[in-house]
């Protein structure tokens, strides 16, 4: 939340702040400082978020010249570059072997008229939904989580072809971090007294339900997919199967259950707290 704040000042400051002279009184009154963007009407991200990448703490983002724009690119580019070279490791070295093609793997399915921004203010949007006024913070945090999980579940999933052992790790460390994230979002602000009642209701409906607890109660299998490492997991090299997909693992963390099973559990998880968080994006506030 630090970051996230830091980087609202910080656009703030860029946007509306700057605006000098005789006018710069109305100007400021009616200047976008947010950017959203959205997928079939799905909020996939915004400026904020975008930020918040590019700032990776507090410090760096008090660092950047809010009058200076060149700062965006000069901080994003190495960045990007790294990304870009990190997907193409990941291509070279999972996707060509499996599928031989870029076009065996993916499918662009995507409908580009589809894509939208718009430019809000964001004291005001931001006090209109979510928890609204009582806590800006968790708002911001619950536009972050939200934007995570439709990025993956209306921009991802619809362009991979089959279900690869990358997408479903994607689908499940995001499903994962998305419940562990609500949950200390829950537990840091909610003896605070910063929810309101809306807020109550739909964390415990999200966060209650049993299928998403039981794909989040295996540690070792989430440390498994992100480490590539058994030291630390209470499974050896002799009991994965080969054969099975993802070596048996699944079946041995959760009951039985094969992967496939797994990732429809997952799939269903994703669109159930996606569908949750907008639903709670649009409910019209409650008193605390």
């Amino acid at each position: 939340t630090q970051i996230l704040d830091s980087v609202a000042k910080y656009q703030r400051e860029h946007f509306i702040n700057s605006h000098k002279g005789r006018l710069a009184w109305f100007k400021k009154l009616i200047q976008p400082d947010l950017g959203l963007f959205s997928y079939a009407s799905h909020i996939i991200g915004t400026t904020h978020i975008m930020f918040s990448y590019l700032a990776q703490d507090t410090e760096k983002v008090s660092s950047l010249d809010p009058n200076v724009m060149t700062d965006v690119s000069s901080t994003g580019y190495p960045i990007a570059y790294d990304i870009g070279k990190y997907i193409a490791r990941l291509y070279s070295d999972l996707v060509l072997p499996q599928y031989g093609n870029f076009s065996g793997s993916c499918s662009y399915t995507l409908d580009d008229s589809l894509v939208q921004s718009k430019d809000v203010i964001s004291g005001e949007y931001f006090r209109k939904i979510f928890n609204g006024p009582l806590s800006l913070q968790v708002s911001y945090c619950l536009m972050m989580f939200l934007s995570f999980a439709n990025f993956v579940h209306y921009m991802l999933v619809p362009i991979c072809v089959g279900g690869s052992y990358p997408l479903f790790k994607l689908k499940y460390l995001t499903l994962y971090h998305l419940s562990t994230s609500l949950e200390k979002l829950s537990g840091f602000y909610y003896p605070q007294g910063a929810f309101s009642e809306t807020s109550k209701s739909m964390l415990a409906l999200i966060l209650k339900d049993k299928e998403l607890r039981s794909i989040r109660s295996q540690l070792k299998f989430r440390n498994i997919l992100v480490h590539y490492s058994l030291d630390e997991a209470a499974i050896t090299e002799n009991k994965l199967d080969a054969k099975s997909s993802l070596f048996g693992l699944v079946e041995h963390y959760f009951g039985g259950r094969t992967m496939e099973e797994l990732g429809i559990m997952v799939d269903r998880q994703l669109a159930r707290v996606s569908g949750h968080l907008e639903t709670w994006l649009r409910t019209p506030l409650a008193s605390s």
